[in-house]
């Protein structure tokens, strides 16, 4: 599913050890990136 602001895959990070965001803007990636590495969940989840 789109990752838009991210919160869903962080909120799954929080629950799980792996996770999954996709989205085919790259620009919600970045964004998911650097949101998932400021809530400390960025080892727990892959961005495609």
């Amino acid at each position: 599913m789109g990752t838009r602001s991210d919160i869903n895959a962080i909120l799954a990070a929080l629950k799980s050890s792996n996770v999954i965001a996709v989205d085919i803007n790259s620009y919600s990636v970045g964004a998911g990136i650097k949101g998932a590495q400021l809530n400390g969940v960025s080892i727990r989840i892959k961005f495609l």
